[in-house]
């Protein structure tokens, strides 16, 4: 796998339980989703949820990425429900060119009114220094785990017609979504990759 640097894709990561809402509807931003009522099992912290709507721009109105896999997140809620019961959605970051997708280069909370940049403005205040460091990203040192968690944010749906490519932890859960509706969207982007997910 590329550095996160030098890599050409995003990902975000769902319950695989998400997949059926996903396929039908898109990836939404969470405000879209609990305006439409769909189904959504949600994985997120519910307190850092609440600091995430307290900036300029609620955070529930983008669907965030982030720019490798096994991020600090990741491997939080691959802990919390089992990396087995989760699925990565990755699209192609050369999207923002035709799209007006926004960076926050650190963690959305580590300051009090952390700013969002456009694209090439935010990429280039991201340390990739850090992110590119494989061997050292110590998540319990927190200015790495700041820098790693950084955000791509997506200001509307993502249909799977723009998804490059979606990791699953093993077959089982590939059939699992092979068997639900509208799986003949994704069908030849499924990938099985237990690299990809943490606590594997």
């Amino acid at each position: 796998m590329p550095k996160p640097s030098e890599g050409k894709l995003l990902y975000h990561i769902t319950k695989t339980d998400n997949m059926p809402s996903i396929l039908e509807h898109g990836l939404l931003p969470r405000s879209d989703v609990k305006k439409n009522g769909y189904s959504f099992s949600d994985i997120a912290d519910q307190s850092i949820l609440a600091d995430r709507e307290k900036h300029k721009s609620p955070l529930s109105q983008y669907v965030p990425f982030h720019f490798y896999p096994k991020t600090p997140f990741d491997g939080d809620v691959c802990e919390k429900y089992g990396a087995k019961n989760m699925t990565i959605i990755a699209i192609k970051r050369e999207l923002h060119k035709t799209d007006s997708f926004s960076i926050i280069p650190t963690h959305p909370l580590h300051q009090d009114k952390p700013e969002i940049f456009p694209y090439e403005d935010g990429f280039d205040k991201v340390q990739w220094g850090i992110l590119d460091d494989r061997d050292n990203r110590d998540y319990s040192d927190p200015e790495i785990k700041n820098a790693c968690m950084a955000e791509c944010l997506v200001p509307h749906k993502v249909s799977p017609s723009d998804f490059c490519t979606v990791f699953v932890p093993d077959e089982e859960t590939k059939e699992k979504i092979m068997d639900m509706e509208h799986s003949d969207l994704i069908s030849d982007k499924i990938l099985i990759n237990p690299k990809m997910f943490p606590k594997l």
